[in-house]
């Protein structure tokens, strides 16, 4: 430590002296108090989502990704079926309303049978069809972290002081068009936590309803920024492992 009296020609009193000594020895302490508390934070709060991660391995896992393929079934399958799509749409829709009712729904039905059978999947090559189904599988991800299960991991990960990985979620932020200036640390490309995961806001509601409205298929009308293309974003993360 030292003190300058700034141009002044005089010496410190002792008064003075103990005075500075005592104020940095009061801010060393309320500075050590302040990161053991953080690091007790994060440590109850990685304990926590621990227990989540296992719960989700133990229960939910299996059945989430069960789910996951019907879904992706069942979605190709009313594409290559329209007609057996249209049978069945009929039969649920047949238990309701009036005669003139059921009809209106049948051609309803019908039209959505036809619009079904024109479905861009049919001439995709098989490629383009694995890109589409992978897509619908990140959709159904997304919508499944609505659930109160994932709003607790959000909720208790987002009140983390330090994480891990901080360059994946900064690629994901960016992915979905966040500005630098608002996740990142002035004039770098260094995450700055304490601001970036306010996008976890409400147990993570407002990443989730990002994620839920993202089509990583076909061109994009909106303006990005070189960060948020995916040139960048693919060796920002290459060069952090």
């Amino acid at each position: 430590m030292s003190l300058d009296t700034l141009g002044q020609d005089r010496e410190f009193t002792a008064e003075q002296r103990r005075f500075a000594i005592q104020t940095i020895a009061d801010f060393t302490a309320i500075w050590e108090a302040r990161e053991k508390e953080n690091l007790t934070k994060d440590r109850n709060l990685r304990l926590k989502m621990m227990e989540l991660d296992k719960e989700y391995t133990e229960n939910l896992s299996t059945k989430l990704a069960d789910d996951e393929e019907e879904h992706v079934k069942d979605h190709i399958h009313q594409i290559t079926n329209p007609i057996v799509h249209q049978v069945s749409s009929k039969e649920a829709l047949g238990t309701e309303g009036s005669v003139h009712g059921e009809d209106h729904k049948e051609v309803d039905s019908h039209s959505e049978a036809v619009n079904i059978s024109r479905h861009l999947y049919l001439g995709m090559e098989d490629e383009q069809k694995d890109m589409y189904q992978r897509a619908l599988r990140l959709k159904y991800q997304a919508q499944g972290l609505k659930a109160d299960f994932f709003k607790q991991g959000f909720s208790a990960f987002g009140q983390s002081t330090v994480i891990k990985y901080p360059r994946v979620w900064q690629c994901l932020f960016y992915l979905l068009q966040a500005k630098r200036g608002e996740e990142c640390e002035p004039n770098s490309n260094k995450l700055h936590w304490k601001n970036a995961k306010r996008q976890l806001r409400d147990s993570g509601a407002h990443l989730v309803e990002q994620l839920i409205e993202y089509n990583p298929l076909g061109p994009k009308d909106s303006q990005y920024h070189s960060y948020q293309q995916l040139n960048f974003i693919e060796r920002n993360l290459e060069t952090y492992y």
